[in-house]
């Protein structure tokens, strides 16, 4: 919230003065300040949705810290419900779907394709290391048989 200080001791009324940033500025000069709630328990998503704040900076605070969509305030309210109650706008049904958590945000969906590529990637990797293992163990029967035709012939050899 508004009295709410940052490390320096510092309200973002505070911030505002000094460096003629507004509070959003301070919020998002902040390590993880999305992830940050008020006394009301309120994170800047609760707060973004129930002032009419623009869909950008839902979507950002969304892709900042995704279980905001989730978090009850001391309220019992999640965002989502803040934003589909705030008259002032229409309401965007993409932000409704985010809040909701149907859809995800492209940085999370970026992460999740990510993490699939990587399980695909590991799979062919661990296919091609199943078929070195294999031809490798043909080499080792290969050569065990070489070391048993040398031993012979060495016998042989020696016995002649």
């Amino acid at each position: 919230g508004m009295n709410q200080e940052d490390e320096d001791g510092d309200t973002p009324l505070d911030c505002l003065n000094k460096n003629g940033e507004t509070p959003l500025d301070c919020y998002l000069n902040e390590e993880e300040f999305a992830e940050k709630d008020d006394h009301d328990g309120m994170l800047p998503l609760h707060h973004a949705c129930e002032n009419g704040y623009s869909d950008h900076l839902i979507r950002f605070l969304i892709q900042a810290y995704p279980k905001g969509i989730k978090t009850k305030d001391v309220f019992d309210m999640i965002p989502f419900d803040y934003y589909t109650s705030f008259q002032g706008k229409p309401r965007n049904d993409k932000i409704i779907a985010l809040l909701k958590g149907e859809v995800r945000t492209f940085t999370q969906q970026h992460q999740i394709d990510m993490n699939t590529q990587n399980v695909d990637e590991m799979k062919t990797e661990m296919v091609g290391m199943k078929e070195e293992l294999v031809s490798l163990k043909a080499d080792i029967g290969e050569i065990k048989s070489d070391i048993v035709e040398m031993k012979r012939l060495l016998r042989s050899n020696v016995g002649g």
